[in-house]
């Protein structure tokens, strides 16, 4: 089925121009522009997601999105968000948001992030809708996030450049710390963050939500919406600042292992980027291994 008439058949509405968007690398997005209603956007997800997973995603955006309007659903027809389109894959549609990705080098966009990343946590923490939905048979191994997906991702690709017996040990005890949690976006970085002006106006992706530790996430963020990612220098602990203004939940002691919770966030990327078949010795895997090298406690 194509996009004109998943919309029309969904909507009861036949778009006048579809407008390829670029971004994506799992799904395709396309925006529909109408003659006499607002634009909305297609999201036709890859045939490893399931429909219960992105139910559940779904879900968990409308509860941000009723206390945080940046938070960027999908609509609703007849009380459906997901919609069977053939060969196991499915469409969502969400509102069109006018923005461009987050220019994490513009402090005052930087700041408006934090400001984002604290109410969704806050907005997040009181999550009563269950657990997320176990993954399909057919999910790649760069796409997991389930309770073994770091291990599975070790056992794969544990070239002797991200071999860390310190960081292993601390993570071993980390993860058995009382830390602040709730649910999270799950891949909040300066793409999936859409900015008008200087401030935030769509955060959008949310097929990687999780429960985990708020840091986790904080640590990621601060990274990845701050000018030079290699470097953590002022902006990224700005980053943490503003987060931390707005009634961000993270504690002292959370804090005081940011770095060591990027740094093992790091790694898991560069393990996922080897496991979608990138080389090791490729200039993009070699810098990231680099940034994890260097990503110490100053």
């Amino acid at each position: 089925m194509d996009v004109q008439e998943i919309v029309a058949q969904v909507t009861g509405a036949r778009p006048i121009r579809l407008v390829p968007l670029t971004g994506g690398q799992e799904s395709t997005s396309t925006r529909c522009r109408f003659a006499d209603r607002d634009d909305i956007v297609v999201l036709v997800s890859p045939d490893w997601r399931t429909r219960a997973e992105l139910e559940w995603a779904h879900a968990v955006c409308q509860y941000a999105s009723q206390s945080l309007r940046e938070a960027i659903a999908p609509l609703s027809f007849a009380g459906q968000t997901t919609f069977d389109v053939g060969g196991g894959r499915y469409a969502e549609l969400f509102p069109f948001v006018d923005g461009q990705p987050l220019d994490s080098e513009v402090p005052a966009q930087q700041r408006d992030a934090a400001r984002v990343l604290a109410q969704l946590h806050k907005s997040l923490l009181d999550w009563s809708g269950g657990p997320r939905p176990p993954h399909g048979p057919a999910i790649p191994l760069h796409k997991r996030i389930d309770a073994d997906s770091e291990a599975a991702l070790k056992g794969a690709w544990d070239p002797v450049e991200l071999h860390d017996p310190e960081l292993d040990a601390w993570w071993a005890a980390a993860r058995s710390r009382d830390r602040v949690s709730c649910l999270t976006q799950g891949d909040y970085w300066a793409a999936n963050i859409l900015s008008s002006g200087n401030r935030v106006v769509g955060v959008i992706d949310w097929h990687d939500a999780a429960l985990v530790p708020c840091i986790c996430e904080l640590a990621w963020a601060a990274s990845t919406c701050t000018g030079n990612p290699v470097e953590l220098g002022r902006d990224f602990y700005a980053f943490i600042e503003t987060y931390r203004e707005y009634g961000g939940p993270v504690t002292d002691r959370d804090v005081a292992d940011i770095v060591l919770f990027l740094r093992h966030r790091r790694r898991d990327s560069i393990r996922r980027t080897l496991a979608i078949g990138c080389p090791i010795d490729h200039p993009y895997a070699q810098n990231h291994i680099r940034m994890f090298r260097d990503t110490r406690i100053q």
